[in-house]
């Protein structure tokens, strides 16, 4: 029986297409790929991994599979899987699905409309720019260059022949829209998806922008999509390009390329694992792919915790003789056993014996056996109100564990809720937390910008960890440090650090925070507003915690990238795995953004530590 409310066991439908970012039917090749949220799916051939692969959240789901040491993923479903490990471990208890055909899966036209081949060929040079009503035309050409952007504005229905961004080259979209392309969809540094300079919440999401092509689609050159497109009967080839939708197609091959599912800001619930959400209850298509978390509760976070399990089994035997002549004799046995377990074990045996005699003139005898026995299996889950702090549950009438009132010591003061959470309404008012301080005021266990409190969730992005690196100088006897991050493929394009003072933080494994950088703005050098660099050679800024050199661009597909070295930095290696990484923009006046991520750093060679 299932008692008390309980939080929302996700489970992955790995036959729900939407769920993938990636699906294709013959082959996947994938090499140096990042993937923020949905999975990679191969319907018939082979999925194969080179290089190094981010996919936290992410499940890799082919007959074979088979991917690199450097592999990072949610895990591997595949009949064989070759290359698994802690990182990226094989999910033993998820079958291999059964996957739709990849037309119906991008719900391809079945009757594909014909472009106008006599139609005289839309072509926008440099700095031009061209609204194009819907409608069928010829072939579409955009060439950019030192006189400015080539762009191309849409809004609708459209049939082109071929379509071919070049250089320098923008299609804005102003609202859902549907390409039917009859031939190749090209992009070689070239934009494609929704207007920015459109307010993010009267944008058109990326979902809502379909490509549906005959021919390949290819992206090169720092490209970036963001739409659905759908090439069922050809082939799929991005190098160095950034794509926030669905990618449909017969053969797909991925470089260098940063995957998602939505740009949009986190919503809770809508089945899609965004922002800083640990999970979504919401998810049918791996979103929330189980694991480690156990349930998803209602806010999109993980209860680090499994079902218990409740298992019962009964058995019963009965058997009777009776004999008769000149006498009767009657004997019946009734066993009964029941046995029941969850965190405890219970069992029970009764027996039961009858025997009666008595004279008869008759002569008889008769013998029966029957046995029946039943076992069943649920899977239980906390009960709150019984008084037992158990599952996901903060507490339970006066059961709250190792709970205390914040920046206390002691529990008295702590009360638990109908809904058995903690309810600190009666605890002594606690410091609030004093942004920019390097100090953990509140004594929550969060310093400054990794605090909700000085970085708000709709200002909070997640951050692309590309390459890191901590080791000890032997020679100088000092500490180095090296990151190469991707702070936001989109929403950050606003921070300026020339005019916000940029923080850095660390967390080691154990949970130490372990460097606190701040740098003034007035420390950063600008470069028409797009790079923005910070040297200290001599490590004279103390704030800066042993930086030496910071370099924030600010990309042309709306991404924001953190290079930062240090030598001297204030700490000595640490053990290897998750480090936690904060970087923060924090303006004289108004709310900082931020980008964070914890990502697993490993052991290298001469006690360096290394991420991937």
């Amino acid at each position: 029986m299932l008692c008390g409310a309980a939080p929302v066991r996700a489970q992955p439908d790995l036959s729900d297409p939407q769920g993938y970012i990636v699906l294709g039917s013959q082959r996947m090749a994938v090499s140096s790929l990042t993937v923020r949220t949905g999975n990679l799916g191969a319907t018939v051939g082979n999925l194969v991994s080179r290089g190094v692969l981010t996919a936290d959240n992410s499940l890799l789901v082919a007959d074979a599979v088979k991917v690199s040491a450097t592999s990072i993923c949610g895990g591997v479903v595949a009949g064989i899987a070759v290359g698994t490990s802690e990182s990226c471990p094989e999910a033993l208890d998820i079958p291999v699905p059964p996957f739709p055909d990849l037309h119906d899966a991008c719900q391809y036209p079945s009757e594909f409309p014909a472009c106008d081949t006599t139609a005289t060929a839309i072509i926008v040079e440099a700095g031009g720019n061209l609204t194009l009503p819907p409608g069928t035309y010829g072939e579409v050409r955009l060439a950019g260059g030192s006189a400015g952007f080539a762009t191309l504005r849409l809004d609708g229905d459209y049939t082109f022949c071929n379509v071919r961004g070049l250089a320098r080259s923008r299609i804005l979209v102003s609202g859902p829209s549907t390409l039917h392309v009859n031939g190749r969809f090209i992009l070689r540094n070239a934009f494609f998806g929704p207007d920015p300079s459109i307010p993010i919440e009267e944008r058109v999401d990326p979902r809502e922008i379909k490509v549906f092509a005959t021919g390949p689609v290819g992206l090169t050159r720092g490209s970036t999509l963001k739409a659905d497109a759908c090439s069922p009967d050809s082939v799929v080839r991005a190098t160095a390009s950034s794509i926030t939708g669905h990618l449909v197609s017969r053969r797909v091959r991925l470089r260098r390329c940063v995957l998602g599912l939505t740009d949009r800001p986190a919503t809770c619930g809508n089945g899609i694992r965004e922002g800083d959400e640990e999970c979504d209850p919401g998810s049918g298509g791996g979103a929330f792919i189980g694991g480690a978390c156990g349930f998803c509760t209602e806010a999109c976070t993980c209860v680090d915790i499994g079902p218990s399990t409740t298992t019962s089994t009964s058995s019963s035997t009965s058997t009777s003789v009776s004999t008769s002549s000149s006498s009767s004799t009657s004997t019946s046995i009734a066993t009964t056993t029941s046995t029941s377990s969850t965190t405890s074990s219970s069992s029970s045996t009764t027996t039961v014996t009858n025997t009666s005699t008595s004279s008869s003139t008759s002569s008889s005898s008769t013998t029966s056996t029957s046995t029946s026995s039943s076992s069943s299996t649920t899977v239980a889950v906390p009960d709150c109100g019984n008084g037992v702090r158990e599952g996901g549950e903060e507490c339970d009438g006066t059961d709250f564990g190792d709970a205390t009132c914040p920046g206390s010591s002691a529990s008295g003061a702590l009360l638990c809720a109908e809904d058995c959470t903690l309810d600190t309404s009666e605890c002594p008012p606690v410091a609030a937390e004093e942004c920019g301080n390097c100090i953990d005021d509140d004594a929550n266990g969060l310093t400054d910008y990794e605090d909700p409190s000085c970085c708000t969730a709709p200002r909070r992005f997640p951050m692309v960890l590309r390459k890191g690196g901590i080791t000890r100088s032997k020679k100088k006897q000092e500490t180095r440090l090296r990151l190469r991050s991707i702070l936001s493929s989109s929403g950050m394009a606003d921070v300026d650090p020339s005019k916000e003072t940029v923080y850095l933080q660390l967390r080691d494994p154990a949970g130490a925070s372990i460097l606190c950088a701040r740098i003034p703005a007035t420390s950063f050098k600008s470069k028409r507003g797009k790079r923005f660099k910070f040297r200290d050679r001599d490590g004279g800024l103390a704030s800066a915690g042993g930086l030496r050199r910071v370099s924030i661009v600010k990309a042309k597909d709306g991404s924001v990238r953190l290079l930062a070295k240090g030598k001297g930095v204030p700490f000595d290696v640490p053990s290897a795995g998750a480090i936690e990484i904060t970087a923060a923009f924090a303006p004289a006046e108004g709310d900082a953004v931020c980008s964070a991520a914890r990502r697993p750093f490993r052991a290298g060679k001469n006690g360096k530590l290394v991420f991937p």
